[in-house]
């Protein structure tokens, strides 16, 4: 299978329509993680960094209930471009109306009186910067200097930096370092994926699944380290999806 590593090739309106035009059942399985991931705050989180959130925005809408400043963080400027459209409300922004409807459902359980408009606004309101971060830096933010993030989420990113597992492990190292002790770390991640295809486009991704994110993660010595994993369909290319969270010591 051949893969580029050119990331001038990646499409974000490719990217979002490969696989956010429907709520598919992984889309499904990770609304509800994030749900209950972030329902366990009793009380309000005052900082929270998305670490290379990509052209999306469907992953931080549970997280407009606890959070009190998001930071939104991404390599890519046409990705960064696509995330400032929608929190500026612009028209042509990607619409993640059915998102938001599937997570209204899940907290309209606990008795949420918001309105889906409500929580969109909600969100907007909490996204405070959108900025460029480089995950290969020692400090990813460079030249932002804040490193005592309560809550740093990666999604779907760290593994497809690089097909090398020593280049993983620094970058793992690189953004957990701007979390601070007793922070939480939230990552979801493809099982034992080799590529991901936007189109008849092949990016290349690391393989990694249960067993060495669990030994990574207590090499660093973080702990209540909590793994979920969905099984992939059949032709996908990966074997599953994994949710995970763990405390920084």
């Amino acid at each position: 299978m051949e893969v580029t590593y050119d990331l001038s090739q990646f499409s974000q309106i490719g990217y979002l329509r490969e696989y956010y035009s429907t709520i598919y059942n992984g889309n499904e399985y990770l609304l509800t993680h994030f749900h209950g991931a972030f329902e366990k705050f009793d009380k309000e989180i005052p900082e929270y960094l998305e670490i290379g959130g990509g052209p999306t925005i469907y992953q931080l809408i549970s997280a407009g209930a606890k959070v009190r400043h998001i930071t939104f963080s991404e390599f890519l400027d046409v990705n960064r471009k696509e995330v400032e459209n929608w929190v500026e409300n612009k028209n042509g922004a990607f619409n993640w109306d059915i998102f938001f409807r599937f997570v209204w459902e899940l907290e309209r359980k606990k008795d949420s009186t918001l309105t889906i408009k409500e929580m969109k606004e909600r969100l907007r309101r909490k996204i405070k910067r959108v900025i460029p971060c480089n995950v290969l830096l020692d400090n990813p933010l460079d030249p932002l200097r804040m490193q005592n993030f309560d809550i740093i989420a990666s999604n779907f990113c760290l593994e497809s930096v690089t097909d090398k597992e020593s280049v993983f492990l620094q970058v793992l190292e690189n953004v957990t370092g701007l979390l601070r002790r007793g922070g939480t770390l939230i990552m979801s991640l493809v099982k034992n994926a080799h590529y991901y295809n936007i189109g008849d486009l092949n990016f290349p991704v690391l393989p990694v699944d249960e067993e060495k994110m669990g030994r990574y993660l207590a090499h660093m010595k973080y702990v209540d380290i909590q793994i979920n994993t969905m099984p992939a369909e059949e032709g996908h290319g990966y074997h599953g999806m994994m949710f995970l969270t763990a405390t920084k010591p």
